[in-house]
């Protein structure tokens, strides 16, 4: 009789890198010795935003557990704001993973940059061991036009010890954050399932949004400021300006004057 040896389960990892920042990071985890996964295969792309949704769903197709990207940091972008288009690039595809069975867990994007070699180390480790259980969401929530606040939530896991607290204590129907008075079909685990990756695929899109229109709206208005001080020069400059030829000119009138009169 023969015993067959269970070989452990090893996820086979593509990581898309920068070339400028990721895979330079990628290549200074190497030199200075910090281990990762071996199943970690890397792909070298100009930019983060050139890795094209077919490159993830072609990864996944031939056997891949796990897709991350690693571009650089925004603001640093070789190409100025290629991450930004990859970050909404990627945040509509993650969100459309769900759909034809991708668990979330399965991909992800990290800004790696080329001095942070101990970083790419670390996310490739984490990645592999699944070892991420708290997510925060930190962003800047848009009020007006000259509002913008930095707020920082907790995004995963799920709070819902003032639910707990409020069920236990019999607080009154009336009183209540919830309202539990629902039949639901076909059960509410099912239903659980189906609403929450939704729910929090519209909190990361809406976000998204968020910090988007914010940082829009603290363009216009450092944008105004800078026209409205650009105008204010000007007409000192034009004011100080009139007052020299002002000047000049009732010299040179003196200066006939004064000739005449010798």
């Amino acid at each position: 009789m023969s015993i067959e040896a269970k070989e452990e389960f090893r996820p086979k990892i593509v990581a898309f890198c920068c070339n400028w920042c990721s895979y330079a990071g990628a290549d200074l985890a190497g030199s200075s010795r910090l281990s990762y996964s071996a199943d970690v295969k890397i792909i070298r792309v100009p930019c983060s935003c050139r890795v094209n949704p077919m490159f993830i769903l072609r990864a996944f197709e031939r056997g891949a557990d796990g897709v991350i990207i690693c571009g650089c940091h925004p603001g640093d972008c070789h190409y100025t704001s290629g991450n930004y288009y990859a970050r909404r690039r990627m945040t509509l595809l993650f969100s459309m993973l769900d759909y034809i069975g991708v668990e979330s867990g399965r991909t992800r994007v990290e800004w790696v940059s080329a001095a942070e070699g101990v970083k790419f180390s670390q996310t490739m480790h984490e990645f592999v061991e699944k070892q991420i259980d708290h997510v925060e969401l930190i962003y800047h929530h848009f009020k007006s036009m000259g509002s913008q606040v930095l707020l920082r939530e907790n995004y995963l896991p799920i709070d819902l010890t003032q639910v707990a607290q409020e069920a236990a204590e019999d607080v009154p129907e009336d009183a209540r954050s919830f309202n539990n008075d629902y039949i639901v079909e076909p059960s509410v685990g099912e239903l659980i399932a189906e609403l929450l990756p939704k729910v929090l695929s519209q909190k990361i899109f809406t976000v998204l949004l968020d910090s988007n229109t914010s940082e829009h709206a603290a363009r216009m208005l450092a944008m105004q400021t800078a026209t409205d001080n650009a105008n204010e020069l000007i007409q000192d400059l034009t004011k100080q300006y009139n007052k020299s030829r002002q000047q000049a000119i009732t010299n040179e009138l003196l200066d006939i004057i004064g000739g005449s009169l010798k």
